[in-house]
């Protein structure tokens, strides 16, 4: 097993604090790659298509005119050579990073399309693959096998199918967002949130679905989980704190909610991104 560390530098750039390889081959390479609290890198590219899962923390990314902000489970698309500026959170971040090679990149089929342009998704229907591919390559490898190429495969064919973007959610939906962002712990009533946002409570179920494509219940769920995962990850925090402290009820409670969300129990979870 490889490390990398103290700002290792890929194309002239720092790109992290810490950086583990977990796998290399013709195909690709898997890192696991811890940054620095409030680490920011100037705008840089990187020569091959690569994919990440954020394990815990969180981020920033501009490209392309835009910007967007990453937490635990988003995962971002990037295409070689687009250029990007990162800046990450108080806690730093913790990321998955699946490179493919140049050669393996030109081989993918022309219709997957879903590959072919810079984009972070937020929704879990992409998580548990990618969690996996990690928990499966932390373990030692004596050689490659059928089941990670297999594991691999799958998680670049859900990106195939390139789901129509949600229009720009309103101010009073972003108000409604951002208090349970702040209060995720303890989420405000829909009766509150509603008269928050000054709309009507159905009204506000559901456009928030639409916009964000989950309830609102299972949207503050989600933030509990990212929570939990940060703290996981990033400290020692016995397991029951860490469920008190992100709202569950217990750590049976955060348990079957984790696993649910992520298709990894929270120890399973720790060990992959502390190993």
């Amino acid at each position: 097993m490889q490390h990398e560390t103290a700002f290792s530098v890929f194309g002239g750039m720092p790109r992290a604090s810490s950086i583990r390889i977990l796998f290399a081959d013709a195909d690709y390479t898997v890192r696991l790659c811890t940054y620095a609290p409030n680490q920011v890198m100037p705008r840089h590219t990187h020569p091959t298509m690569g994919l990440s899962v954020v394990l815990a923390g969180d981020l920033a990314e501009e490209a392309e005119g835009s910007e967007e902000f990453a937490a635990p489970f988003s995962v971002v698309v990037k295409p070689a050579e687009v250029a990007h500026r990162n800046r990450f959170g108080p806690r730093g971040a913790r990321l998955l990073s699946i490179e493919l090679t140049a050669a393996f990149t030109d081989s993918l089929d022309a219709n997957t399309v879903g590959l072919g342009r810079w984009r972070w998704c937020h929704d879990r229907a992409r998580v548990p693959l990618g969690l996996h591919v990690g928990r499966f390559l932390s373990e030692p490898l004596t050689a490659p096998s059928a089941e990670l190429d297999g594991l691999l495969a799958e998680f670049l064919a859900v990106f195939d199918e390139t789901p129509a973007l949600p229009r720009t959610p309103p101010t009073w939906m972003c108000r409604v967002r951002d208090r349970l962002r702040a209060e995720f712990v303890a989420p405000p009533p829909a009766t509150v949130l509603a008269a928050h946002a000054g709309v009507h409570r159905v009204h506000l179920a559901r456009s928030f679905r639409r916009h964000f494509g989950v309830s609102i219940t299972a949207y503050a769920r989600r933030l509990r989980v990212q929570a939990a995962a940060t703290r996981l990850s990033l400290t020692e925090t016995p397991r029951a704190e860490v469920a008190l402290d992100t709202g569950f009820a217990d750590q049976s409670h955060l348990c079957r909610t984790f696993k649910a969300e992520t298709g990894l129990t929270p120890g399973a979870y720790r060990s992959l991104t502390q190993s």
